[in-house]
């Protein structure tokens, strides 16, 4: 194994820290102005949930890229929200518990059977035994 201190290693690094200060990455500033600039619908929509978050106190990340555009939204009924989190707590207690039975159980009661991804769909079909050996 080469050491750190090899005329070699010491080369590529020198060539490596020259190559990153010639050229450096752009800034969080550089790529948020930049997404504004291609997208200043979706930076404006950004500019007023950040808004509407801090005058209700709640903490954001105000470093996160843009969200969609008003036209690339796709505003969702107030059932299908709801059965999408009925469905995402199933599969999280599934998850959890990994009791098959009352899984269904659940989903019986909520009528929600079709409610689930191909993903959350398998993952809720796997018995105790084959979640088991995935883990393993």
């Amino acid at each position: 194994m080469p050491r750190i201190d090899h005329p070699m290693i010491q080369a590529m690094l020198k060539r490596a820290q020259e190559e990153a200060t010639a050229n450096p990455p752009p800034t969080a500033e550089e790529l948020f102005a930049a997404e504004a600039e291609a997208r200043p619908e979706a930076a404006a929509r950004k500019q007023r949930s950040l808004a509407t978050l801090a005058r209700e106190g709640v903490p954001v990340n105000v470093h996160l890229p843009t969200i969609e555009s008003e036209a690339e939204v796709r505003r969702r009924a107030d059932e299908e929200v709801a059965l999408r989190a009925i469905g995402l707590a199933i599969v999280a207690a599934k998850a959890q518990s990994r009791d098959h039975e009352r899984t269904w159980q659940l989903i019986e009661t909520y009528r929600i059977a079709d409610g689930f991804t191909p993903e959350e769909r398998a993952a809720i079909s796997r018995s105790a035994v084959a979640i088991s050996a995935a883990s393993w």
